[in-house]
């Protein structure tokens, strides 16, 4: 099945090539697909989420490698869209196709190499940007069933204000600063 990106290319989502990524169109499908299935108060889009992963791991003095993974560990829903994930686990063959677009992804912008203790470190930033977000973006106190899985991970104590949610295009202009700048401070690191 084809679709169409943003920047016109047309591409297979469920076996996206390196050829088929561009930081353009990720920016853009992530700045518009908000969270939680949109179950929330006021539109809070994945790019927005990204954003605020690698502002926690800059805040915990992570260098601009580790910053750029938080900032594109999504990435892949821009092509496969953000599906939560009490239903993504059971969607047959998704998660292949979201390891076969994660690596045309990392391989297309030469992203750093995802050990296992790189992801913990990444993991635990975005539990703490859900719980973050879970806090201060739902209409409704969460229940302790649904936070059960992130008992390890404490909330940020600044809330999410209005001042922080964006408009679609100044988020993806922020995105997409934001992976130029970890882009130069990565080549600038790693050629001294």
């Amino acid at each position: 099945m084809i679709y169409a990106t943003y920047s016109g290319r047309e591409v297979d989502p469920w076996e996206l090539r390196r050829s088929d990524v561009a930081i353009e169109d990720i920016a853009h499908g992530l700045a518009h697909q908000c969270r939680f299935g949109g179950q929330i108060k006021r539109h809070y889009s994945v790019a927005e989420h990204s954003l605020l992963v690698a502002r926690i791991l800059r805040e915990q003095c992570y260098g601009p490698d580790v910053q750029l993974v938080g900032l594109m560990h999504d990435a892949a829903e821009a092509y496969l869209v953000d599906i939560p994930s009490p239903v993504k686990c059971h969607l047959r063959g998704y998660k292949d196709a979201e390891q076969r677009a994660v690596g045309a992804i990392w391989m297309a912008l030469d992203l750093p190499v995802l050990t296992s203790d790189l992801h913990k470190v990444i993991k635990a930033a975005d539990g703490t940007a859900l719980l973050t977000e879970a806090r201060d973006l739902f209409h409704t106190a969460i229940s302790d069933k649904w936070l059960e899985s992130w008992q390890h991970v404490e909330p940020m104590p600044a809330r999410i204000s209005r001042r922080w949610i964006r408009p679609i295009t100044r988020t993806k202009r922020e995105f997409l600063s934001e992976f130029k700048r970890l882009k130069l401070a990565r080549t600038y690191t790693t050629s001294r």
